[in-house]
């Protein structure tokens, strides 16, 4: 009888993209050739797993005094939708601008730091994801290789977040010279993404179902007493519902 493993990598692949991302997931792990096929489904142009997902940046400058206190800041906002041109590299997921918002960069006290200089924070939320799950929101402190307008990357390595921001010099009517800055793209590594979407997708389920399970304590109880533990710990149910999907730091 045969098996599914004995089946042409085309057909187990139509299998895989009707799957789940958490299942998929899990399934790449039974053998060597369904890693193969997953491969096959998340990586390319198609990139089945993250058609629809839209990123959102947001960039925080800042510039802090001789204590170390922040005294001043500046944000860059931009909202990016999946590229899945031919160019895009196989082991990355990569997200560009549709519409570049720009943003000038201010003087006074600013025109002594560059972007790179004054970036404190770089907060990505991953939006519109299948499957029902909530908004995924990660600040990038470390690991995130920052390259400005055409200079090149500082690494090659494809281990780490990537954020391509655009520069350009603009004259305004008054003759001051303004330099404005515009997210143009961001690139992640695709076991960094899926790692990231099932982590959150697991962690998801498992507080809405201790969620649920206080809402049912909290509305069986008949007694005022019950109903009042039951209203408490619905109530740190919920914090912890908040806490736990407030993002995770990379």
């Amino acid at each position: 009888m045969a098996s599914i493993s004995s089946l042409p990598l085309e057909i187990v692949s139509r299998i895989f993209k009707l799957l789940t991302l958490e299942d998929a997931w899990s399934a790449r792990q039974v053998c060597r050739y369904w890693r193969s096929v997953f491969d096959f489904c998340a990586s390319g142009s198609e990139k089945v797993y993250l058609r629809g997902i839209v990123v959102t940046v947001d960039i925080i400058c800042g510039i802090k005094s001789a204590s170390g206190k922040v005294i001043d800041n500046h944000f860059i906002h931009g909202e990016l939708s999946l590229d899945t041109s031919i160019d895009s590299p196989r082991d990355m997921a990569k997200w560009r601008s549709q519409r570049r918002q720009c943003e000038y960069w201010p003087g006074g006290r600013w025109r002594r730091y560059t972007i790179k200089e004054a970036l404190t924070a770089v907060n990505l939320m991953f939006s519109n994801c299948p499957w029902n799950t909530p908004d995924i929101v990660v600040q990038i402190d470390r690991n995130v290789d920052v390259v400005v307008g055409s200079e090149p990357a500082e690494t090659s390595c494809h281990d780490t977040f990537t954020l391509h921001i655009g520069r350009a010099k603009e004259i305004l009517p008054n003759g001051r010279l303004f330099e404005n800055h515009s997210i143009v793209a961001v690139a992640v590594p695709l076991k960094k993404v899926f790692a990231l979407l099932v982590r959150h997708t697991r962690k998801s389920r498992e507080v809405m179902e201790v969620f649920m399970r206080h809402y049912d304590f909290a509305t069986q109880k008949g007694t005022t007493d019950g109903n009042t533990v039951g209203r408490k710990k619905f109530g740190v149910c919920c914090m912890a519902l908040r806490d736990s999907l407030n993002g995770a730091c990379y």
